[in-house]
């Protein structure tokens, strides 16, 4: 639900993700390769952000919390080689990763379902 997301919360996240060097806090000018690829919340308020460099998926609480990642970049199952079409239906996480033509479901807590 999206009701259950601070929105400061999620404009942080956004704002943090497009800007940060991946080297602390040095914050830089968003670009296309740093813009977040996709961004669902599932029915827990959990924020999954599809990181474009490299391709993952970042998981935070609904309070901001980084809780972890989901993938990474590779060819293998649960692995992404481009960031693609990120959604989430009935808890279920799926992306699609329009380089390896397949979609993979995970759970939202990472465990790969199928790909």
């Amino acid at each position: 639900m999206l009701s259950a997301v601070r929105w400061p919360t999620l404009i942080t996240l956004l704002t943090l993700t497009a800007c940060s060097s991946g080297a602390g806090t040095t914050l830089n000018p968003p670009t296309v390769d740093t813009l977040p690829g996709g961004i669902v919340v599932d029915s827990r308020g959990r924020i999954f952000v599809l990181d474009r460099k490299p391709t993952l998926i970042k998981v935070y609480a609904s309070d901001g919390t980084f809780n972890g990642t989901i993938g990474r970049e590779g060819s293998g199952p649960g692995e992404f080689q481009q960031w693609g079409i990120l959604t989430i239906r009935r808890d279920t996480l799926y992306h699609h990763d329009p380089r390896q033509v397949r979609t993979q479901a995970f759970t939202p807590d990472g465990a790969l379902i199928h790909g």
